[in-house]
């Protein structure tokens, strides 16, 4: 039995669409209507086309009007600016031409004013030469270790050589007007003495004890003691049954001979024989005598602590090298020394705070060889040592030759008044400087600029001519 659920239906109307869409096609009529369709479409187009090519049309045409209204424009300006043009080269032809007149008669002036100054400046320009021949020859004469870079070793028939503190009429010590600097009082060691007031003083009426912040009054008496202490370490002695090996516990590190001296003899002798320069025996009586006769330490010892400390400050030299080579300001010197009458170098690096010395047997490049100079890139300290000059990135003079220069300057050139000014600004600055742990507010560094811009500008100061190496050191030292 056949059940139509309604598919059969769609297929059935769905096929009579198809066949009448296919006589259609087979008829033609189809074709006539997709062509009609067609040609319409082709007609819109082509009317849009006709009327995007009418408004080109009309553009370009506002477009040449208005580039010839532009162009009309610009010719306009040009005719004016032309007009404008000819006539300032009308005026600078008629200044050029007075300018002329006033330049010759300029010229005749000058003329005549060279003939009359010609005597004066060859006399004058003679006796320059001459008084700068005669200053040269005095300031090499009067050259020393205190105003120039010639160390006192090259000065011949030299004196004691003293420090760079000016001479004053002042005494040593305290000065009147300026606030004292006490001792410093230390913590108690010892059982305080009280000192009773005499019967007659505790016994009068008129006399009684004050009372309050001022009642008391301490005075302290303070005392070295030299104490010898001795530690015994000690343990039993273990024997293997079996093998009869024998076993004692490890003792400390220090204590490793039957007898051991520790860090606080160690440090004793160290700082007595290289930073007090005591000699070896004297060092034995020292230690001898402030211990009764109990410590007597040997020469080997003495001489094997430089040895010891060595080895036991490698690492921390190393770090000290590190942060020397990698430090922005590096210090710099090489000074000579003798050991078994041989001349020999010491080569020292500081930033202020690490300090490192370097024993080496010649000066020169080989000498800065294996010390942080040799790897330093940043600004180099020193006494212009031509040697330095190879190192670092960039250099500054130290400034206690600076002083020595201006100190030459003073004496050799007394009719001038800027070396004065720059030794006296320099000293000020460092003052200043060590009175606040080395360190410039930025209010001080901008006061010390408008100082020394003062001082340039003065008319006879002279401190427009001042030589290259003093001009950027008033800055460095900031």
């Amino acid at each position: 039995m056949f059940v139509d659920d309604g598919r059969f239906t769609y297929y059935q109307y769905h096929t009579k669409a198809l066949e009448k869409r296919v006589a259609a096609f087979e008829s033609g009529q189809a074709y006539r209507k997709m062509k009609e369709g067609m040609r319409r479409l082709r007609a819109y187009y082509e009317r849009q086309i006709k009327m995007l090519m009418k408004e080109l049309a009309s553009a370009h045409a506002r477009e040449a009007k208005n580039r010839e209204m532009w162009f009309q424009v610009f010719q306009d300006v040009q005719a004016e600016c032309e007009k404008r043009i000819a006539q300032e080269a009308k005026r600078l032809a008629a200044m050029e031409e007075r300018a002329l007149k006033a330049e010759r008669k300029a010229d005749k002036l000058q003329d005549k004013l060279s003939e009359k100054l010609h005597e004066i400046v060859l006399a004058r320009s003679e006796t320059a030469e001459e008084k700068e021949k005669n200053q040269k020859l005095h300031a090499q004469l009067n050259q020393n270790f205190e105003n120039s870079s010639l160390p006192s070793s090259q000065i011949l028939f030299r004196g004691k050589v003293h420090n760079n503190r000016e001479k004053t009429d002042r005494k040593p010590g305290a000065q009147p007007g300026h606030e004292g600097h006490h001792r410093k009082r230390h913590a108690v060691t010892e059982e305080p003495v009280f000192i009773p007031a005499p019967p007659e003083i505790e016994n009068d009426p008129d006399y009684y004890r004050q009372k309050g912040e001022h009642s008391e009054i301490h005075k302290q008496v303070v005392g070295i003691r030299l104490v010898l202490t001795v530690t015994d370490y000690w343990s039993y002695v273990y024997r293997n049954r079996r093998t009869g090996a024998k076993y004692h516990p490890p003792f400390p590190e220090n204590a490793q001979l039957e007898v051991n001296y520790d860090d606080s003899v160690k440090a004793l002798i160290f700082l007595m024989k290289d930073h007090l320069n005591v000699p070896e025996n004297k060092i034995r009586e020292f230690l001898l005598e402030m211990t009764g006769g109990e410590v007597e330490v040997s020469r080997g010892m003495i001489n094997g602590i430089n040895a010891e400390f060595s080895s036991k400050t490698a690492q921390e030299r190393k770090e000290i090298f590190s942060r020397l080579a990698s430090a922005e300001v590096l210090y710099t010197d090489m000074t000579g020394a003798r050991m078994n009458g041989s001349l020999k170098n010491i080569v020292v690096c500081t930033d202020g705070t690490d300090i490192l010395y370097f024993f080496r047997d010649t000066k020169g490049d080989k000498a800065l060889v294996g010390t942080p100079v040799e790897y330093f890139l940043n600004t180099l300290v020193h006494d212009h040592d031509k040697t330095f000059l190879h190192y670092g990135s960039s250099h500054q003079e130290c400034n206690e030759h600076h002083l020595r220069y201006l100190k030459g300057a003073q004496e050799n050139e007394s009719n001038l008044t800027w070396h004065i000014q720059m030794r006296e600004l320099l000293k000020e600055m460092n003052e200043t400087r060590e009175k606040q742990n080395r360190v410039l507010e930025p209010e001080q560094i901008a006061g010390f600029e408008k100082k020394r811009v003062q001082e340039a500008e003065a008319p006879s100061s002279g401190f427009r001519n001042l030589p290259w190496e003093y001009e950027p050191q008033w800055r460095r030292i900031l």
